[in-house]
């Protein structure tokens, strides 16, 4: 029987040893000194040793770590064992093997006296699983610090999860939406079959992107690129779902204001050769009309419709005026003004037409400095805009706001306005209360005879004016508009440091003179006009129609002209390059150019050549002789 037990308790201890020596958990068994005694072939292969090279060495002569010493003294003192999780640790002896993390538990080994007489140290790698969920943690901090939204829902399109991103977007709670259904953020602007094929895309395994206009917690909207991709399990069939989605209603607004910017540019390149070919006809019009009406018997019923001919060839003259105005007013006087003035005057002459059911509200703050810009174009704008707001509120009445201040624009409103060139702007804001305007008008109401006013109310022109004229000031204009609350137009133009302020020169009498003119235009009904006005104000006039032809006139006989007018828009010879051919002739010429358009002309180039003034059409009789007068008694002054 003896023989038995020794024999079973032989056969239980080989057994021990056998799984001792097996175990993937690396075991050490330490003395209480933390000699070690035996570790099993786990711990020895993981140390990157045999077994026997750790028989008697100390632990912490292999391994020093002074944290990890004072646990290992106070298991032994307490007699109470402890557990760590992923505990880094890096092997002195193999530097390249990088930190591994450990799960280790230590526990104490006592006697029949409870006296702990060593230790057990149970050690498994857990690198690998460590490295996992580091890789995880940080994808799910990338995932709720992206800019992007996110959103993951199941097969029942059960809501998982929601970034922060997304929330902020949407203005809704995550209690709002987790385990919510997807159907909770549907936009009403699609209807149901534009979200079954989204349904469809992304449940067959694919993946579906677009444009979205996605609605806020408060429905109002904003725009998303959006993309949404299946999640797949092993077996390749959908289980989950994720949303990403990128706002870009501020890229879609700047877009929408560059598209506009270019729209605009080529209207304007357009309305310069409108504006060029109107003045030339109404040119004709106007100075023939006037020199009939001298000749006409003022009894004559001709007067009156001669007169009405006149008002109506001085309507379009405006007409022009305005068209060039939204092209590129740059040949208005431009100069340093203060706006403020100018509202309180635009105020008064609004106030003596204005409804009793309209009230005005003026708020100018602590100005200084000046701006760029045409004192006379400035009235236009805020006419324009005082008409618009009146006009939107004749029925129900309201309150028309024009405040005025200046502003320092922050890096993120300059991004707004691309065209100003400085943060120090002067702000004009006219607000009114009246019916608004629709989303589908705003994008429209710079553009030219665009108008949603009753026929022979407007001509569509006013606000494509306002733009051209702000534009001009190197300034920047934005709507605002809700139908049923009202309009603002914010206007920022931007502050210079000039203070000088040009003298207005007063209408001078009609002068005359006897001088003999060259006149050069390609427009035969423009030529013969303007030879009989100046014929009319006592010059002597040779008239030439052809640049060149005018050019061979002048070789032959140039000591007898003492004035060149000259067109400037001309076949073979432009008004710039016939000028040139006569000052090399005769560098003392004076010269004249009366243009249909004068942004073709290159200022620079025109003071260069030795050009005395360029003058814009049409221009009226009293016009023509100021004009023709200053040039000719500027002879003895230095170009």
């Amino acid at each position: 029987m003896e023989q038995k037990i020794k024999k079973e308790k032989r056969m239980e201890e080989d057994y021990l040893e056998k799984a001792f020596a097996s175990l993937h958990i690396q075991i050490a068994y330490l003395d209480a000194e933390f000699n070690f005694v035996r570790v099993n072939d786990a711990y020895a292969k993981g140390a990157g040793h045999e077994p026997d090279y750790f028989v008697g060495k100390n632990h912490f002569d292999l391994f020093p770590h002074e944290e990890n010493e004072k646990i290992f003294r106070k298991v032994v003192e307490a007699g109470e064992p402890h557990t760590t999780f992923a505990k880094p640790f890096e092997y002195p002896d193999q530097p390249g093997r990088g930190v591994t993390y450990w799960d280790w538990n230590l526990q104490p080994i006592k006697n029949d006296k409870g006296k702990v007489e060593g230790l057990l140290l149970s050690l498994i790698d857990v690198t690998e699983k460590e490295k996992t969920l580091r890789d995880y943690a940080r994808l799910a901090t990338a995932i709720e610090n992206a800019t992007e939204g996110i959103l993951i829902f199941d097969q029942e399109r059960k809501i998982l999860y929601v970034n922060p991103s997304f929330l902020k977007a949407s203005g809704f709670a995550k209690k709002d939406l987790l385990g919510k259904k997807t159907y909770l953020l549907r936009s009403d602007l699609y209807d149901e079959q534009f979200h079954d094929e989204i349904t469809d895309v992304i449940s067959r395994g694919k993946v579906w992107k677009g444009p979205y206009r996605r609605q806020r917690k408060d429905k109002t909207y904003y725009d998303v690129e959006m993309t949404i991709f299946p999640l797949l399990d092993s077996t390749g069939n959908a289980s989950e779902f994720v949303i990403v989605e990128r706002d870009v209603t501020d890229e879609l607004k700047l877009q929408q204001r560059i598209r506009q910017i270019q729209k605009m540019e080529a209207l304007g390149t357009l309305a310069a050769g409108v504006a060029h070919d109107f003045n030339n006809i109404l040119l004709p019009i106007i100075v023939n009309t006037e020199l009939a009406l001298r000749d006409v018997s003022k009894d004559s019923s001709a007067q009156e419709y001669l007169k009405l001919s006149l008002e109506a060839a001085e309507r379009g003259r405006e007409l022009v005026k305005q068209i060039i105005a939204f092209s590129r007013p740059s040949s208005q006087e431009i100069k340093p003004i203060k706006i403020g003035p100018i509202v309180e005057e635009a105020i008064h002459l609004l106030k003596s037409t204005l409804p009793s059911n309209i009230k005005i509200t003026l708020r100018i703050g602590d100005l200084s400095g000046f701006v760029l810009a045409d004192p006379n174009q400035i009235h236009q704008v805020l006419l324009n805009l005082f008409s618009n707001a009146v006009h939107a509120m004749r029925e129900n009445g309201g309150e028309l706001r024009v405040e005025l201040d200046n502003v320092l624009l922050d890096e993120q409103e300059m991004e707004k306005y691309p065209e100003l060139k400085s943060e120090k702007c002067l702000k004009l804001m006219v607000s009114d209360t009246g019916n608004g305007i629709s989303e589908k008008n705003i994008e429209k109401i710079f553009d030219p005879f665009f108008t949603t006013k009753s026929r022979g109310e407007g001509s569509g022109m006013g606000l494509s004016v306002v733009h051209g004229i702000i534009k001009s000031c190197g300034g920047g204009i934005e709507t605002h508009s809700e139908e049923g609350i009202g309009t603002t137009f914010d206007i920022y133009i931007p502050l210079i440091k000039d203070q000088k302020m040009e003298k207005s020169i007063r209408e001078k009498e009609i002068p005359r003179g006897s001088e003999h003119i060259l006149l050069v235009d390609d427009e035969e009904f423009a030529l013969k006009s303007l030879e009989s006005v100046l014929k009319h104000l006592g010059y002597e006039v040779t008239g030439k129609k052809n640049a060149k032809e005018a050019l061979i006139t002048f070789n032959a006989r140039s000591d007898t002209f003492d004035l060149v007018i000259t067109d400037q828009i001309m076949p073979e010879l432009s008004g710039l390059e016939l000028s040139q051919k006569i000052l090399e002739i005769r560098p003392d010429m004076l010269i004249l150019i009366c243009t249909g358009f004068s942004d073709k002309i290159n200022k620079k180039k025109v003071k260069e050549i030795g050009i005395r003034e360029v003058v814009l059409k049409p221009l009226k009789m009293s016009e023509i002789a100021q004009v023709v007068r200053r040039v000719l008694d500027k002879r003895a002054e230095k170009i």
